[in-house]
C-alpha cells in the first residue's frame, strides 16, 4: 500500500502567547508551550510523567463542598501569586532531557545530522515519501510528521483555552469586585479548617468550645459557598483548561515517542535538531492541519 500526501496550501502560524498579569488575576502560560510548537520540545521527556502523577495526586486530593479538608492545590510549575490567579497550571521542565550518549557540546550542521541519525532520510523527495514501505525509515518519518501536526495544533488548542479562561476570570472580577479567585478561597479553607482541628485538639477543651467551633464552622460555610461560586462562574471554562493542558502533554509524550524510533539513540536530540527535521519534512510535505482548496471550475466564457 502507497501512502499519499495532499497538497498543503497554509503555512504554519507562530506566535508567543502571552502572560495575562493584573493586579487582581495572574494565569500562567507554560513558557515552553511555544517553544514546543516551534521546536517541539525537545526537553519535556523524563520529568513529565512523574510531575503529572504527582499533580493528579495533589491538586483536587479532597471535596472541597462537602466540609472535608482541602487538599495540597499547588502544583509542581512556576511559584503561586498569592495575589490572584486562580489556577496555577504546572509548566513542563525546561531541564534538557539528555538521553543515552554522551554529552555534544559542538554546534553545527555535522552535531544535527549525528542527532538525527537515520531522521536523516528526511532530505528524500517527495516521490521516495509517497511510495515508501510503512516499516522503512521514510515510513516512519511520514508518522513523526503526522505527530508534528498533532502537536501543532493540540498548542493551538491550549493557547485558545487559555485566551477563554483569562477572559472569563476578567470578566468575573469585573462583575464581582470582591470576588476571589480559587487559590485564595482554598487558603482560607485550609486556615479554617487547621484553626477547627486545632481547637478540637485542646485538652480539656474551653468552655466555650460549643460557640467557638459554630462560629469557625460558619466562617467555613461562608468560604465553600464564595468557591461553590467561583466554580458555577468559572468552572467549566477551567475544566476546558486543564483538559487542554492533558491534551497538550499527551502530545509532547507522542512526538517524543516517535522521534525516538527514527533518531539516534546515542545523542540528545536538541531543540535544533528538532526543528531541522520538523522543517524538512514540512517543506517537503506541507503543513499537516492547513486546509485544503476545494476546487474551482472554471468560468464558461
Amino acid at each position: 500500500m502507497t501512502w499519499k500526501f495532499q497538497p498543503r496550501i497554509a503555512a504554519l502560524a507562530l506566535a508567543a502567547l502571552p502572560v495575562l498579569a493584573t493586579a487582581s488575576v495572574m494565569t500562567v502560560v507554560p513558557a515552553d508551550m511555544v517553544e514546543a510548537k516551534n521546536k517541539g520540545g525537545n526537553d519535556k521527556g523524563n520529568d513529565r510523567g512523574n510531575d503529572r502523577g504527582n499533580d493528579r495526586g495533589n491538586d483536587r486530593s479532597s471535596d472541597r463542598g462537602n466540609g472535608r479538608d482541602v487538599g495540597n492545590t499547588n502544583r509542581n510549575g512556576p511559584p503561586s501569586h498569592s495575589n490572584g490567579g486562580g489556577r496555577v497550571f504546572e509548566t513542563v521542565s525546561t531541564e534538557p532531557v539528555v538521553r543515552n550518549g554522551p554529552p555534544i557540546h559542538s554546534n553545527g550542521n555535522g552535531r544535527i545530522a549525528r542527532e538525527l541519525g537515520g531522521a536523516n532520510a528526511s532530505n528524500a523527495s517527495v516521490m521516495a515519501f509517497n511510495n515508501a514501505a510503512d516499516g522503512s525509515m521514510i515510513g516512519r518519518l511520514r508518522d513523526v510528521y503526522e505527530v508534528f501536526g498533532d502537536t501543532d495544533t493540540a498548542v493551538t488548542d491550549f493557547e485558545t483555552a487559555q485566551e477563554t479562561f483569562e477572559q472569563a476570570v476578567q470578566d468575573y472580577l469585573a462583575e464581582n469586585p470582591d470576588a476571589r479567585l480559587r487559590d485564595a478561597i482554598e487558603a482560607s479553607l485550609l486556615d479554617v479548617d487547621q484553626r477547627i482541628t486545632d481547637l478540637g485538639a485542646i485538652d480539656p477543651p474551653p468552655e466555650d468550645y460549643a460557640d467557638l467551633l459554630e462560629l469557625l464552622e460558619t466562617e467555613r460555610q461562608t468560604y465553600v459557598d464564595e468557591l461553590s461560586a467561583y466554580e458555577t462562574e468559572l468552572g467549566d471554562e477551567e475544566t476546558s483548561l486543564e483538559t487542554a493542558q492533558e491534551e497538550y502533554l499527551d502530545a509532547l509524550e507522542a512526538e517524543d515517542e516517535a522521534l525516538a524510533t527514527v533518531t539516534n539513540p546515542n545523542f540528545e536530540l536538541s531543540d535544533e535538531a528538532r526543528e531541522v527535521l520538523r522543517t524538512r519534512l514540512y517543506d517537503r510535505l506541507g503543513d499537516p492541519n492547513a486546509e485544503e482548496l476545494e476546487p474551482v471550475e472554471p468560468e464558461n466564457l
